[in-house]
């Protein structure tokens, strides 16, 4: 019984990810409009509600309620949970990333700041967290801070120069001369 038990809650999990990853699988070029992507984020939920014990997998069903839940924009939710996960599993860069963005809807900046740098404390060699952290800065118009992680991101990945020049976020220090070259560094 217990192997059925342990199956389903592998299905019900498979289940809410494919819910959510139709919702984030080609945001940047293709973005679901709400009426699509909230009745899939709460299909997710809907199935994650069904684990009645999530065992071995509750960093995992925490992380991915948190990411329905943040899709719904129900964000001070989705911090709790996400918060949660972060305790039992300290090193899962994605819940970082997703509890920054919770705290950047809900203008806790500074959080979304700390979130990510104690994401580069689990991982300094991730140039997506270098890369975030960087837009939150910027965003606060620390333009000595943004170029400094955003430096690090493209030796990191190369390919986050031009994300960078086209990421709004950017926009506040985009024209102060040590961020400009930081985009202008050859590869």
């Amino acid at each position: 019984m217990l192997s059925n038990e342990r199956i389903r809650r592998t299905q019900l999990i498979r289940e809410a990810e494919g819910y959510l990853d139709l919702i984030s699988s080609f945001q940047d070029q293709w973005p679901l409009n709400e009426s699509l992507s909230r009745p899939l984020a709460e299909r997710a939920l809907e199935s994650l509600s069904q684990i009645q014990n999530p065992q071995g997998f509750k960093p995992q069903v925490l992380f991915l309620k948190g990411e329905a839940h943040r899709i719904l924009g129900h964000y001070a939710q989705a911090v709790n949970l996400l918060e949660q996960s972060l305790r039992i599993d300290p090193e899962n860069l994605p819940t970082f990333r997703a509890l920054a963005h919770c705290y950047r809807r809900l203008e806790q900046m500074e959080s979304a700041i700390e979130v990510m740098r104690a994401a580069i404390a689990a991982d300094a060699e991730s140039a997506v967290s270098h890369y975030e952290l960087a837009r939150y800065l910027a965003l606060l118009n620390d333009v000595r801070s943004a170029s400094r992680h955003l430096a690090v991101a493209i030796d990191l990945d190369p390919h986050l120069r031009e994300a960078a020049i086209a990421d709004v976020d950017f926009n506040g220090v985009r024209d102060q001369a040590e961020f400009q070259a930081v985009l202008s560094i050859a590869v």
